[in-house]
């Protein structure tokens, strides 16, 4: 398993409207939790679309201030949407993270879901509930959301540290 010279990880759940997200140090979970963004009411779809990235990028900031990583892993799902606006909420998503990490000088690692999964499960798929149980089992001392809604998403995040820091490389780099 890689480790970290020194410094936090974080590792992320990239979505636009469930940002979930853990901060390991070493091995350990130190905070977790989701960032939901709320475009504003009444504005069109694109609008409502960049006001969420932005806000986005605007948590994910306050994140890194927050935390001092020295590096981001971050659960990229960029194929297999259902619907135009599920591909582009997520492409909107991406690139605020790719960006705020780039402004940040942060290194970025990518996972898929699958990649999530196999680190948890030993197989591709799998249900929310076994992501969250596998979470729980792994780190049962890491300060989870109470919220199944919550909990899901940085259940996910943990999944992409774990597949990135059981790689031989990193998928991506900056």
């Amino acid at each position: 398993m890689k480790q970290v010279e020194e410094g936090h990880v974080l590792a992320l759940d990239v979505a636009l409207k469930n940002l979930g997200w853990c901060v390991f140090d070493g091995d350990e979970i130190v905070a977790c939790g989701t960032v939901q963004t709320k475009p504003p009411k009444g504005a069109a779809k694109y609008i409502s679309l960049e006001a969420a990235a932005r806000e986005l990028s605007s948590e994910l900031l306050s994140l890194i201030s927050r935390f001092s990583p020295t590096e981001v892993v971050a659960e990229m799902p960029l194929e297999g949407s259902k619907s135009m606006n599920a591909v582009q909420a997520m492409r909107l998503a991406a690139g605020a993270v790719i960006g705020t990490c780039a402004g940040a000088g942060l290194t970025l690692h990518t996972t898929r879901p699958r990649d999530g999964k196999i680190a948890f499960l030993g197989a591709g798929k799998g249900e929310k509930d076994e992501m969250m149980d596998a979470a729980r089992k792994r780190w049962p001392s890491a300060p989870w959301p109470n919220a199944k809604c919550r909990m899901e998403h940085a259940a996910d995040a943990a999944a992409a540290y774990l597949a990135w820091a059981s790689s031989s490389s990193a998928i991506c780099k900056k």
